[in-house]
């Protein structure tokens, strides 16, 4: 495919995830029908079904870029210095999309959000060096099992978090968060099941 026809799907496709993501801002996914996004993107029905079967497939590809700007934060996770820092470049980047998240949240399709998430949890867990990950090879599965647990668990504090109609401020919440993080290794090392 020439360069200039690639570039040019990949701008529509952008322009009517970023349509979608203004609407979100504003109301409910569900209040949300195809010919609002083609207003707010100014495309036409066509253009729209060339690209996308359905305004799920597009807020499907809306949260995966969502997820991939998440990614770009990369670089300020090895900039880190204490897990306190780790956590709130996450939580920084989440707030700038409470507006997105919170709407998500409240009509109910914040699992779509977290699904993303989670199925992205392996690449997470190996690539953000992330304060809780365990030193050492893991295998496949049990990999699997340690990086959805400890995502899951940031992802519903992030919902518990933004939920608020005043939500704490990144820091503060970033220092709860490592603060509960830090506890869990001190916790199993002192825990001695009764026989």
């Amino acid at each position: 495919m020439p360069l200039s026809i690639k570039h040019k799907k990949l701008s529509t496709k952008d322009l009517l995830a970023r349509s979608l993501y203004q609407l979100i801002e504003q109301k409910a996914f569900d209040k949300i029908t195809v010919y609002h996004i083609l207003e707010k993107a100014g495309v036409s029905r066509r253009t729209f079904y060339r690209y996308f079967s359905s305004k799920e497939k597009l807020m499907d590809y809306c949260l995966t870029c969502l997820i991939d700007e998440y990614y770009q934060e990369k670089k300020k996770f090895f900039n880190a210095k204490r897990s306190q820092e780790v956590f709130q470049v996450t939580l920084e980047f989440m707030y700038q999309k409470r507006r997105f998240l919170r709407s998500l949240i409240q009509s109910g399709h914040y699992d779509l959000f977290a699904s993303k998430f989670n199925d992205n949890s392996v690449v997470i867990y190996k690539n953000f060096g992330l304060p809780w990950s365990l030193s050492g090879e893991l295998n496949t599965r049990d990999l699997d099992y340690v990086s959805k647990g400890l995502i899951g668990a940031y992802i519903n504090i992030i919902k518990f978090w933004l939920i608020k109609e005043e939500p704490d401020a990144p820091e503060i919440v970033a220092k709860d968060i490592a603060l509960l993080f830090s506890s869990i290794p001190n916790y199993f090392q002192n825990y001695h099941p009764k026989d």
